[in-house]
């Protein structure tokens, strides 16, 4: 090196740029770190403040994420559409708990699954906006009781969304249960150890094995039954 240019200019190009590189960032760094004048803490609640606890038919799920998943076979039609009257505006008022960062999901089934994509936008999770809040509730007072009942495919598709927690709200007779390897499937399926719930509309629990409720307990979920022709909702 010429040691003029060394008299000069005592400290190599690449040492001067990191010295005022760094002289740079601690003159900055109080205006960075300190909020503006207005300016929004950030959430102490951490995850917990994007999770949310709501009820459907007595039944709590608590998460950020939820599918709903409502039979609409022929039978939830009898008598004068009773039962599927009550089971939509239970549905809709549990969705109605939701606050605006949760996100869920609506399939109605009877012997095949329909998606019920708010936004317009298939297999994607909606957020709980007012907006999308209306339009769910248009959507579900849609729905009309008509068909068998195959549970599989529609919970399967339901799990696919990775939900905290699933809701499956059905009348399902005993000719309808899961059988041994439709359970085994969508257990093996439920990857995302989603807890799903089972409501089932029934005047009185159903006679014989009920792969519906070791569906709901394998998973941490709860099963009950529903009389809808008693049920009322609490204000």
């Amino acid at each position: 090196m010429n040691p003029r240019s060394w008299r000069h200019n005592p400290f190599p190009l690449s040492r001067r740029c990191r010295w005022v590189t760094a002289w740079l960032f601690v003159a900055v760094w109080p205006f960075i770190t300190t909020p503006a004048a207005g300016a929004a803490e950030p959430s102490k609640q951490g995850v917990t403040s994007e999770t949310q606890q709501v009820t459907i038919f007595g039944v709590e799920g608590k998460g950020s994420k939820f599918v709903y998943v409502l039979d609409r076979s022929g039978s939830m039609g009898v008598p004068d559409n009773k039962p599927m009257r009550a089971a939509q505006a239970e549905l809709i008022a549990s969705i109605n708990e939701l606050k605006q960062q949760q996100q869920f999901y609506l399939i109605a089934y009877n012997h095949e699954p329909r998606m019920l994509d708010i936004i317009g936008v298939p297999g994607r999770l909606t957020f709980a906006t007012d907006a999308n809040k209306d339009a769910a509730k248009r959507m579900i007072e849609g729905v009309k009781a008509d068909g068998g009942t195959r549970h599989e495919a529609a919970v399967a598709l339901g799990l696919k969304y990775r939900p905290d927690v699933l809701f499956l709200l059905t009348d399902g007779d005993p000719e309808d249960d899961l059988s041994k390897d439709e359970l085994a499937r969508l257990v093996r399926i439920n990857v995302s150890a989603t807890i799903i719930n089972v409501v089932q509309f029934s005047s009185e629990p159903k006679k014989g094995e009920n792969r519906l409720v070791k569906l709901a307990k394998d998973s941490g979920g709860e099963h009950v039954y529903v009389d809808l022709l008693k049920f009322k909702r609490e204000k």
